[in-house]
């Protein structure tokens, strides 16, 4: 594999060199051929006989899907008994009407030759016009260089059949090479990485390492596909040139489930190169909760992308705070859910903040907490939300006390028993006694 020049960043950090050491042998291919029975990589082959293009509906694939269709939608059996020719880019195209003629078609079922003397002789019914035998050129023409395809390239300056010629064309007449390898891998499950450049390369085949250990989520090639399509058009050299907003911008519309892998690609990139703990989230205003050692996650599926977002919270003094306070709710064996709740109640008092134009922690007395109460009563309707707020708040006034992380902060700054409104009464599922009387008399 050929190294490509890397970014300043990226060779300070020598994550190239992690990489390497990181992708195992199996992985270290530009094409990867998944089994057809990999619990990861699914890709069940189309049920007619013979196709090795991966199913897309029906337990078909899309090229026989849309036959089935067009064919309005027969019972599959009576399909699969009958499916027709080979779809279209996996097999050879049409030869010649003629006799001993491997030209390919022109027009009307005859090459070029043989429709120039059907034009000569009148345009007659080609149902009853018998093609001339003509003369095979000497030497005989070369076959079309598709493996698949044996027909006869029009002349020696041609390497493909004259449809597979128009085709590889159309297609901006790209490497010869390239373009065999992408006609014998179109529709199947390979995945296709040729073309990237060599960091990027090594980050998808890590990505794909990754899914395919975790056992977590299926990543179909198709999706796969998406993903590597969408890094070649961003023009990148290292998915770590865009942060995940960008990359969620670049995606726009696309399948969700492509732009997800290479996120959290990006991530487990990012996660090598910079090494995980306390000493790497703590600057960050955005904790990702999946590279903080000794962290109760919840669900595995959501684990990943579970992230405390302090960037909520607008002052910078109430965020130091508020960092140091969470982080000691994390490391007490405080579940996520609950540090979310504590999240949301110094977040809460930061908007509170803002709107009262209170900006040092000297300024947060009882007279202004008073204010607090009434703005969050404002704010929802809902008992336990406003429960939740206030002492959460209060949790987090008295650790900034007991562990003397800000002396200015005045003593008055708390809340008592009475200041949180009582529970709702409720309501009695009971039945009254002399309702209860009467059900039982027509019972």
């Amino acid at each position: 594999m050929t190294v490509t020049a890397l970014t300043p960043d990226h060779r300070r950090s020598g994550l190239l060199e992690k990489l390497l050491a990181a992708v195992r042998a199996e992985f270290r291919t530009e094409i990867y051929h998944p089994d057809p029975d990999h619990p990861v990589f699914v890709s069940p082959q189309c049920a007619v006989t013979g196709c090795d293009r991966v199913t897309w509906q029906q337990d078909l694939c899309n090229g026989h899907v849309i036959r089935w269709r067009h064919r309005g939608r027969p019972p599959m059996e009576n399909f699969l008994a009958d499916p027709g020719r080979p779809v279209r880019g996996r097999g050879e195209l049409a030869a010649c009407a003629a006799d001993d003629c491997r030209f390919g078609v022109n027009g009307r079922e005859l090459c070029m030759r043989h429709y120039d003397r059907w034009v000569r002789a009148g345009r007659p019914d080609p149902n009853a016009w018998e093609p001339p035998a003509l003369a095979v050129p000497d030497p005989v023409p070369g076959e079309c260089r598709l493996p698949f395809c044996t027909l006869w390239v029009d002349n020696r300056g041609k390497i493909f059949c004259r449809g597979h010629h128009d085709r590889w064309r159309n297609a901006g007449r790209p490497d010869v090479e390239e373009f065999v390898v992408a006609c014998q891998l179109n529709g199947t499950a390979a995945i296709d990485l040729r073309g990237l450049p060599a960091q990027l390369t090594l980050e998808f085949q890590y990505g794909m390492q990754l899914r395919a250990d975790a056992h977590r989520r299926t990543a179909p090639p198709r999706h796969l596909t998406h993903a590597i399509r969408l890094a070649k058009t961003s023009e990148v050299s290292s998915l770590l040139d865009l942060d995940e907003a960008q990359w969620r911008q670049r995606a726009k519309s696309q399948v969700r489930e492509p732009v997800l892998f290479l996120i959290e690609t990006r991530d487990a990139v990012e996660m090598l190169r910079d090494g995980v703990g306390w000493e790497i989230e703590y600057p960050r205003d955005v904790w990702r909760m999946d590279r903080l050692p000794g962290i109760a996650l919840p669900h595995a599926a959501a684990a990943p992308r579970t992230r405390l977002r302090l960037d909520r919270i607008a002052q910078p003094w109430l965020r130091d705070l508020g960092k140091r306070w969470l982080r000691l709710r994390l490391m007490s064996g405080m579940s996520i859910s609950t540090v979310h709740n504590s999240l949301e109640a110094v977040a809460c008092f930061s908007r509170f903040l803002a709107h009262a134009g209170i900006d040092r922690p000297a300024d947060v007395d009882r007279l202004l907490l008073e204010r607090h109460l009434a703005w969050v009563a404002s704010q929802t309707g809902e008992w336990g939300l406003k429960k939740t707020r206030i002492q959460g708040l209060n949790l987090f006034f008295q650790a900034i006390r007991q562990n003397r992380w800000d002396d200015t902060l005045p003593g008055t700054a708390a809340y008592y028993p009475g200041d949180t409104p009582p529970p709702p009464p409720q309501v009695s599922r009971r039945l009254a006694e002399h309702v209860s009387t009467e059900l039982h008399e027509y019972t």
